[in-house]
């Protein structure tokens, strides 16, 4: 009996050592959370001051990371990118996002991220980027109780032709041309749950960001075989890993319940099968002016993912959303008190989100939250979000004009 004491001792040391993916995992804590964008793969906008853009024409700089070393080259752009991976993400950074009450960071990765020593072509890239990754998710994550998502990012042969995916050529998605560039982003998947399945702070892989089907390329990516490429790559990864949650994302034109017959159920019904969207109100909402854009566009998103629950069981993770926004209003959102409308609002919508949600992003290059919006890091230093509401009861956000629907979005 004198033994009983020192046990409940020994379950509440267990229980205050447990980490936040655990939690995650089972559905009692929703993911909060922020992109490492332009970390392992390195986006021009995000990053526009890097001493890499220097040496690069241009016309050229939005081309993405492949561009960017085939025209710089190995002599030069290795030690540069090396230096820009040492300081745009430490573990100070994953430090400060756990003390604003965030328990989630995506990190968008390369397929080069594995070095196979079998092939070649991933040495078009600058080596190394394994290595970040791995101090990440086994150390930084760990002591600072971080769940960390990895997200394929850039698929080989580039599914959306955009920078963010490093494609040879900007606006030609090749990923579904050819079988191999499928092969490759599968087994780089494969690598990636295997490698860390048994790590603490690992919560699971998003199997490709923000695939599109723009019929005005030449070259576009494929649906069958978008989807066959998940279905695919599916069974071996939920072997590896049975509890980890693993994301698919429809097309990018098409993350929203009116499209949930063709997407809600590529995947197996599993708890940890969660579905991607991105909600920005950018691209579509260019006219809208302020009132408007920050009462009925979360209003917007929080109905369209009300419905979206209503009708399907798969959980939704906004991997992506921001306060960034376009010109019309970009001088009425200087104004901190109409930003902290904006963000409470946005906040409150994404309380929809069953699976939780990650903003776009950690950082930029800029240095204040004016004018800008794309870094929380920014906007939380200067107070002009408050994370509070993030956890405030669902309220309606205004009169709404049509706000249940769907905005004509232009990439």
């Amino acid at each position: 009996m004198q033994a009983r004491p020192l046990v409940w001792l020994l379950l509440l040391l267990t229980i205050a050592r447990a980490h936040v993916q655990e939690a995650i995992r089972t559905g009692a804590v929703l993911s909060r959370g922020v992109n490492l964008g332009a970390w392992l793969v390195i986006e021009h906008f995000m990053t526009e001051t890097s001493p890499i853009w220097r040496h690069v024409p241009a016309d050229k700089r939005d081309w993405g990371e492949y561009t960017a070393m085939r025209l710089v080259g190995h002599a030069v752009a290795d030690p540069l990118i090396k230096a820009h991976r040492d300081t745009w993400i430490t573990e100070a950074d994953i430090k400060e996002i756990a003390s604003y009450g965030l328990n989630t960071v995506r990190v968008p990765v390369g397929w080069w991220i594995y070095e196979d020593p079998t092939t070649d072509d991933w040495r078009a890239f600058t080596p190394g980027s394994l290595a970040y990754l791995d101090r990440l998710v086994n150390e930084w994550a760990v002591t600072h109780n971080v769940a960390v998502l990895i997200d394929i990012h850039a698929a080989k042969g580039s599914q959306n032709g955009n920078d963010n995916s490093s494609p040879i050529t900007k606006g030609e998605s090749h990923f579904t041309n050819n079988a191999d560039n499928v092969f490759v982003t599968i087994t780089t998947a494969q690598f990636l749950v295997n490698r860390y399945a048994a790590s603490t702070a690992f919560l699971g892989l998003e199997l490709l960001n923000e695939p599109t089907f723009d019929p005005k390329q030449v070259h576009k990516t494929d649906e069958a075989k978008l989807k066959l490429y998940y279905t695919s790559a599916y069974p071996s990864l939920r072997s590896i890993c049975g509890n980890c949650v693993l994301l698919m994302s429809p097309f990018l034109s098409e993350q929203y319940e009116s499209f949930g017959h063709k997407w809600a159920n590529v995947l197996p019904s599993h708890r940890n099968n969660w579905i991607d969207w991105h909600k920005y109100l950018i691209w579509g909402f260019e006219n809208w002016p302020m009132e408007r854009l920050i009462t009925e566009g979360p209003r917007w998103i929080a109905n369209d993912m009300t419905q979206w629950k209503a009708h399907r069981g798969t959980r939704v993770f906004v991997g992506e959303w921001s306060l960034a926004h376009g010109d019309l209003v970009r001088n009425d959102l200087r104004n901190p008190n109409n930003m902290r409308r904006y963000s409470t609002n946005a906040l409150k919508a994404l309380q929809e989100a069953n699976a939780g949600w990650t903003y776009w992003s950690w950082k930029t290059h800029a240095t204040d939250w004016r004018g800008d919006g794309w870094s929380l890091q920014n906007l939380l230093r200067a107070g002009v979000i408050d994370l509070k509401a993030m956890h405030a009861p669902q309220t309606v956000f205004g009169n709404t004009t049509n706000a249940t629907a769907e905005p004509t979005i232009v990439f």
